[in-house]
């Protein structure tokens, strides 16, 4: 049978966006237009690039705007020039600048048309209001919207969207789990530590990450516990953007951390992670719900939750963190935390691990089996055939 072709336009390739593209390669015609260029540290692998056509904007700020203008036409006329011959468009996301230059286009060509939801939550100020509003418009008049978690498709059935116009269309990552673990690193670790019980923060060292809440609450609970250990891998992010100073934010958090045991450990590659998570017992992402006391500030989804899920780790993060929501189910493979008493409630949840030191392994089997049971490919190609159908 034919393959349907389909037109992806997505803002830039990640490394953990392998399997997604791949599946969309395997079972679609896929052409990809992606905005940003590839990163250095990160480039389009071969088995990728022998699959899939695409064309690159070269779009080299952080988010493609309305004053772009030359940026813009040059996008408007890539999906009027490539979208004749696709069955369906798909733009993510919804909320971004290039999906309404995508909608715009796709008014000349008529074909059908279909956005994947990130946004969560609803900003505030009217600028981000009207941003909200055209945001809602396309995804009316969308033959399909795409929605990663269950807090995506929340907010679309809130804005009136039909359900039977939304399909799942989940964030995949490889299987952690299926990777060759560096056993001389891991052991010596787990010797030096044998006793303790080890929680992780692995990401971007930034300050809406909340980690400086978490080494507060972890120095509070090392006073009471001899047998925790923080384990802490990452670093500051040089494209920091929104004011936040992330370089400081780093060497701040490391001044917080005068005990033996936080060790910070440098940020690891994507293809080294699995190694770090190996390493712990529990996960933890401490995001913050406010920067300063004002700006309100959320995780789009939080692929560290799902990767530290794959490798069977109990969880704890923060309720800004959209992927808990699917992953986490309260006392039985970790705890989502009300973000509005961060430091005393993440203090509340590590104790609960230190408290019942046999509960880990069982959550952590439980993370595993939830992991399983969302990270299917079938799930998105399934999606993608029934609105090209419908």
């Amino acid at each position: 049978m034919k393959k349907k072709r389909l037109l992806y336009i997505n803002k830039q390739y990640r490394d953990y966006d392998y399997l997604k593209y791949n599946t969309l390669a395997n079972n679609f015609a896929l052409t990809v237009i992606w905005i940003c260029p590839f990163r250095e540290s990160e480039p389009l692998p071969e088995i990728l690039k022998a699959k899939i056509k695409y064309r690159i904007l070269n779009f080299m700020g952080s988010r493609l705007k309305p004053r772009h203008l030359t940026s813009n036409l040059k996008l408007f006329g890539m999906v009027l020039a490539i979208g004749r011959k696709a069955d369906i468009i798909i733009s993510s996301t919804s909320d971004a600048w290039h999906s309404k230059i995508a909608f715009l286009a796709n008014l000349w060509l008529r074909k059908p048309i279909a956005f994947r939801k990130e946004v969560w939550l609803n900003s505030s100020g009217k600028k981000r209001r009207v941003v909200e509003s055209l945001t809602a418009f396309i995804e009316k008049k969308a033959k399909a919207v795409f929605y990663g978690g269950s807090m995506q498709k929340k907010i679309l059935l809130e804005n009136h969207l039909k359900p039977e116009r939304l399909f799942p269309f989940p964030y995949l990552i490889q299987d952690l789990k299926t990777r060759r673990v560096d056993d001389e690193k891991v052991s010596n670790f787990l010797v030096s530590h044998r006793d303790k019980v080890k929680f992780l923060f692995l990401g971007r060292i930034i300050p809406r990450k909340g980690l400086d809440n978490l080494i507060r609450s972890f120095l509070r609970l090392s006073k009471e516990y001899q047998d925790a250990l923080l384990l802490v891998v990452g670093g500051p992010d040089q494209r920091e953007f929104s004011g936040e100073n992330s370089e400081n934010y780093y060497q701040q958090c490391r001044k917080y951390a005068q005990n033996d045991r936080i060790v910070f450990l440098d940020k690891a590659s994507s293809h080294e992670i699995h190694n770090y998570y190996q390493c712990a017992d529990v996960f933890v992402h401490p995001h913050k719900k406010f920067l300063n006391g004002r700006k309100a500030t959320y995780e789009g989804w939080g692929n560290v939750v799902i990767e530290a899920a794959s490798m069977g780790l109990a969880l704890i993060v923060s309720d800004r963190v959209s992927s808990g929501f699917d992953l986490i189910k309260n006392y039985e493979n970790g705890f989502i935390i009300n973000s509005d008493c961060l430091e005393e409630n993440l203090y509340r949840a590590m104790k609960f691990f230190l408290d019942n030191k046999e509960k880990i392994k069982i959550f952590g089997a439980k993370s595993r089996e939830i992991y399983e049971k969302i990270n299917r490919p079938e799930i998105i190609v399934e999606s993608i055939s029934s609105a090209i159908n419908k």
